[in-house]
């Protein structure tokens, strides 16, 4: 028995994400979606906002502002298709933001986990994801 196109199409793009590890792999009818986890270590309040070439702004993922220091672990979500480039604002309530720390150029070299860290007084943070993504500013 054949499989249909779109049957054929649906199990490789599951194969694709499972391999990936980072998108979840949706009915065929659904978007696939970009999954990360946070660890927020850094002495600053921020609203963290993930988003993909296909979320754009108007879909973006975002926490709300988050406290400082508190070590606090969240996810995010947002559409995602093959293939997007992915990245992280960190926007810093009194501070200086983090705008566009691009963390995937495809669901191959996609991060999973990343953390934020960084001290406001000294206007300096840094992002660290565990695809060797490392950014400061």
């Amino acid at each position: 028995m054949r499989k249909s196109f779109k049957a054929t199409l649906a199990t490789t793009l599951a194969g694709v994400a499972l391999a990936a590890g980072v998108v979840t792999a949706p009915p065929a009818s659904a978007e696939l979606r970009y999954n990360l986890t946070i660890k927020h270590i850094g002495i600053f309040v921020a609203d963290f906002c993930l988003l993909t070439s296909t979320s754009g702004n108007d879909r973006a993922a975002c926490s709300g502002n988050k406290a400082a220091g508190g070590g606090e672990t969240f996810s995010l979500s947002a559409p995602y298709n093959l293939g997007d480039e992915v990245w992280l604002d960190v926007n810093v309530v009194w501070g200086v933001d983090r705008k566009r720390s691009i963390i995937s150029r495809g669901a191959a070299s996609g991060a999973s986990y990343c953390t934020v860290s960084g001290n406001i007084a000294a206007l300096r943070g840094s992002i660290r994801c565990d695809n060797g993504f490392w950014r400061t500013w």
